[in-house]
């Protein structure tokens, strides 16, 4: 084992140890009363069940709640790319018991892309730690007459307008803007709400093309429901190996993955972001937690509070680059 995971190992046991027979929100330095002691930790998510952030969301839930000693519960709150969520723990107190499970789509793309993301997420919130990077597919119908990627962007080209695609976040409506101006094809683009009813109709064939993530996408493409043609990462899916890149599939540059992490309303006290990051941290790096990630799709990522920041400005910045390439205009 690696001397930081055995640090992170060693801290985290110490916090449960700490955490035995104290007030709940003491253990986060706060003073506790009778009504309060049982107050649980809401992890909001800003997409509906279901949803790989949904799914990640719920097992961290499980996690933390063993290493701190006290409820932690995992509240749904879909709507508006991801804003609908952000801006309710945005307004939540910065106490340790309100945290969002940060994304791409809430933290990169909606505050590039909508102006109701009027929020800014270095400065409105306080980050806390990383959890993962994930992969995500493009997929088709099975019964649109293409193997590979060049077959269906040539197919597209000679059918302007003829073919879609579907989208439900703010991470698949970028990826396939930015597939169609790589690719110069002209496909007609179709919002969703919630990812059961855009993989329903990609499934019928009411519309052509998806970009899923790998929780959603890998049993449909094994089943054979839907026809994956490549990964969007800038490596190969150890979940889909035989699918290529987009990159090396000729779309040179294409290099799109999924960022999730875990974040509070902005004034955050220091010392209850350390104990979640530690806590956060012991989760993300247990066997058990790691397996569950990569059977979603998604890689651990261990992170001090200081780089989970930067890498969410990272993020922001990268993101504000490609939606900028794709030509697609702020709402």
């Amino acid at each position: 084992m690696e001397p930081s995971k055995r640090s992170l190992l060693r801290a985290g046991s110490r916090l449960v140890v700490a955490a035995v027979g104290v007030p709940a929100l003491a253990m986060f330095g706060m003073r506790a009363s009778a009504q309060d002691q049982g107050s649980p930790i809401t992890i909001t998510v800003a997409f509906a069940a279901g949803a790989s952030t949904d799914g990640l969301a719920r097992i961290l839930a499980e996690g933390l709640a063993k290493r701190l000693g006290r409820p932690v519960i995992v509240a749904n709150k879909p709507g508006a790319f991801g804003t609908v969520a952000a801006k309710s723990v945005q307004r939540a107190p910065a106490d340790g018991l309100n945290l969002l499970l940060a994304s791409s789509t809430t933290f990169a793309i909606a505050p590039n892309l909508y102006k109701s993301a009027d929020f800014d997420p270095l400065k409105d919130f306080t980050t806390i730690a990383s959890l993962a990077t994930g992969q995500n597919v493009l997929a088709i119908n099975p019964d649109v007459p293409a193997n590979t990627i060049q077959e269906f962007i040539s197919l597209a080209r000679a059918n302007p307008g003829k073919f879609s695609y579907g989208s439900n976040s703010g991470t698949s409506l970028v990826a396939s803007e930015m597939f169609k101006t790589l690719a110069r094809v002209d496909i007609v683009g179709v919002p969703y709400k919630d990812v059961g009813t855009q993989m329903n109709d990609v499934i019928g064939g009411r519309i052509s093309m998806v970009i899923l993530d790998q929780l959603n996408a890998t049993p449909l493409v094994r089943a054979g429901k839907l026809r994956g043609l490549a990964v969007a990462g800038a490596q190969r899916s150890s979940l889909l190996p035989n699918l290529p890149t987009l990159d090396e599939s000729g779309l040179n540059g294409f290099r799109i993955n999924s960022w999730i992490g875990l974040a509070g309303p902005a004034g955050m006290p220091k010392a209850v972001v350390e104990r979640l990051n530690t806590a956060t941290n012991q989760v993300v790096s247990s066997p058990e937690y790691a397996s569950k990630l990569v059977a979603f799709g998604y890689d651990p990522i261990i992170h001090t509070p200081d780089q989970a920041t930067a890498l969410v400005a990272e993020e922001l910045k990268r993101w504000s680059s490609m939606i900028a390439a794709t030509g697609i205009k702020k709402e």
